[in-house]
């Protein structure tokens, strides 16, 4: 295959990719599998579970990324259930195969327009000769408009700036001036004006009066523009010249345009090039024209799916479009005026309000106004229907809310295309809230699951992405609850899945209660951290609340733990890549769990250095010596459970 024959090929599929939307249904599936990957990760850390069931998961995820591609390429999810795939249109004739090879947007099920009943060969219409005499025009007033735009703005820039009085008054004859021309061209180009004396006017008779009518007040704006430029020069004022010249240079290209007007309708060839009529003059237009078609040509009426208010005083303009919109399959409702709108939006939901402006009681603007101050419509589409032809009264209204200012009697088949528009949005918008909403459960579970596996400080970094996470002590006090040592055999036992879990759920409960730092896992138990945060802290006291607290439990759910209470230095942080875990080292932590092996069920011993910081607080009894492993002989002291529960920080 040739080079270019393949680029084409990859070039098709990759559009009919987009046609389908498969790229937005592979984004959604790789978000969708982050979350889920990271969500798994910390319930798998959280439980313990074996490390082969993370990778059970990854390839899980990774073997449904090509049934998701495959399901996006061959079905739609609309809102009339799950279909198959409309086929990539196919060009007809050579004339078609640019625009075959950009296909137009899918529409959905909403909009779709109902199939021919057979194939038949697309024939190209002839285009209406007063639609190409008004394109012309509109491109010419364009064109003529570009260089009228920068004289106003960069005249009013200027005057924002707040000039001296006699550069102010020079730039305020400049702007006057070009508020004339833009009257000018309008008053000229009128699509009025394209019939003269019942013939077609030649282009050229267009051009002669384009040329007369705008020569003067083009010439005055270069006059002042040069002399101000050559005035600035003079006073040292550099700043505003570099604005002054490009007046200068929009208004001298607004001078060659007004002078070769047939080269601006016909794309750049010569004014003396074509002596022909209007209608053919502009062969630029007219290509655009024909790739666009004329409206609605070939295309069987769209059936429309949603409910729309139409707000209007006039029983007229109401029934009008009621009765529009009803046949195109949208449900239609009709209100007087604001207040009867805003009843009507009270009792239910619309996707889409159509709202006149001038209205008696409440007109439209105020109206727009109480709908966005609502919480529950700050979504719903508004199109403003007026009669006042103002870009200011447009703009207010944007501003205001509105998604569309649109000038009354609006053109049917135009309203029909915006109300199908903005009611796509209006589903669009509530699509995303439900996502948002999803997410954010997500995200709160992934927080209560953060929480639960790290301490409140470490897993508010851990969520913000920060991994290398380690914490030193000088002194900490660890709390060690673990099985006693006969179910520390192989296996355990068949009670010990069913203990651990509530020693879990115990440690939970108290190490919040008492303010615990963290919470440990370890093989056959857990330990509760009580470093000191500061100075003068009194952890050893909040750990021997927690671990009173902890056997008292143990007593009443008839599962007794041992417990054990030591003193020392601690390293704590964060380990692992993949499966992340908080873990403790050092002799505070290893002691503490070592402790645990001669201390009974539902007792607490303490160790030497943890009785120092507490006997001047509790009483606790000598228990004896204990060879610990790796620490020697230790005199070992028992601590009774009715010790009281502190306030954390007390």
């Amino acid at each position: 295959m040739p080079r270019n024959a393949r680029a084409d090929a990859v070039l098709t599929f990759l559009r009919e990719a987009r046609r389908r939307k498969v790229y937005v249904t592979v984004a959604g599936y790789v978000a969708l599998a982050l979350v889920m990957k990271e969500v798994a990760e910390l319930v798998i850390t959280a439980t313990r579970a074996p490390a082969v069931t993370m990778q059970i998961a990854t390839i899980l995820l990774l073997l449904g990324f090509p049934v998701v591609v495959v399901l996006a390429w061959l079905f739609d999810i609309t809102s009339e259930g799950v279909r198959r795939t409309e086929p990539m249109p196919v060009a007809h004739s050579k004339a078609d195969t640019t625009l075959a090879a950009a296909p137009l947007p899918r529409m959905t099920s909403r909009s779709r327009s109902r199939p021919p009943a057979a194939a038949t060969p697309e024939v190209v219409a002839p285009l209406d000769p007063l639609r190409v005499k008004r394109a012309t025009l509109g491109h010419m007033r364009h064109e003529l408009r570009t260089p009228i735009n920068g004289i106003l703005g960069y005249a009013e820039m200027l005057l924002e700036d707040e000039p001296a009085p006699e550069l102010s008054a020079d730039l305020e004859r400049i702007r006057a001036a070009g508020r004339r021309l833009l009257v000018l061209i309008d008053e000229i180009l009128s699509p009025e004006r394209l019939v003269n004396d019942g013939e077609v006017r030649t282009l050229e008779s267009f051009g002669a009066q384009v040329a007369a009518d705008l020569r003067t007040p083009t010439s005055s704006v270069i006059g002042y523009s040069e002399m101000l430029i050559e005035n600035a020069k003079e006073a040292g004022n550099d700043i505003i010249v570099p604005d002054l010249e490009r007046i200068l240079t929009s208004a001298r290209r607004l001078l060659e345009l007004s002078g070769d007007i047939t080269a601006v309708a016909t794309g750049g060839e010569p004014a003396h090039a074509s002596d022909a009529a209007l209608t053919a003059s502009s062969r630029l237009t007219e290509s655009v024209l024909v790739k666009m078609g004329p409206s609605g040509s070939g295309l069987a009426a769209a059936e429309g799916e949603g409910t729309v208010l139409i707000v209007d005083d006039n029983s007229v303009n109401r029934d009008l479009l009621s009765r529009q919109l009803a046949r195109r399959g949208y449900i239609v409702e009709t209100a007087a005026d604001g207040v009867a709108a805003l009843e009507k939006l009270a009792e239910r939901e619309f996707d889409v309000v159509l709202l006149d402006v001038i209205m008696p009681r409440m007109d439209g603007v105020e109206t727009l106004q109480r709908i966005r101050a609502d919480a529950r419509l700050e979504d719903l589409p508004v199109l403003m229907l007026s009669s006042i032809d103002e870009v200011d009264s447009a703009i207010r209204c944007i501003e205001l809310g509105a998604e569309e200012y649109l000038q009354k009697p609006a053109q049917a088949t135009l309203l029909e295309t915006r109300v199908a528009a903005n009611v796509t949005l209006r589903r669009m918008r509530a699509r995303e809230h439900v996502y948002e909403a999803q997410l954010g459960a997500a995200r709160e579970r992934l927080a209560r699951l953060a929480h639960a596996a790290f301490p409140v400080r470490i897993a508010t970094r851990v969520l913000h992405g920060e991994l290398a996470i380690e914490e030193t002590f000088a002194e900490a006090t660890v709390v060690a609850c673990m099985l006693p040592r006969d179910m520390r055999g192989a296996g355990g036992g068949r009670d010990l899945l069913p203990r651990l879990r509530a020693l879990s759920e115990v440690a939970e409960k108290v190490g919040s209660e008492q303010g615990a730092y963290a919470r440990v896992a370890r093989t056959f138990g857990i330990l509760l951290l009580s470093p000191a945060l500061q100075a003068g802290d009194n952890h050893a006291e909040r750990a021997a609340a927690a671990a009173a607290a902890m056997a008292r439990s143990a007593a009443e759910t008839g599962v007794p733990f041992s417990i054990a209470l030591h003193t020392g230095p601690l390293l704590a942080g964060v380990i692992g890549k993949e499966g992340l875990r908080y873990e403790a080292w050092g002799d505070a932590a290893d002691t503490a769990e070592a402790l645990t092996l001669h201390c009974a069920p539902g007792k607490i011993v303490v160790s030497p250095t943890t009785y120092a910081l507490l006997r001047d607080r509790f009483q606790m009894d000598a228990q004896g010596l204990a060879a610990v492993a790796g620490r020697g002989q230790m005199k070992l002291y028992q601590l009774p459970i009715e010790v009281q529960a502190l306030t954390p920080g007390a």
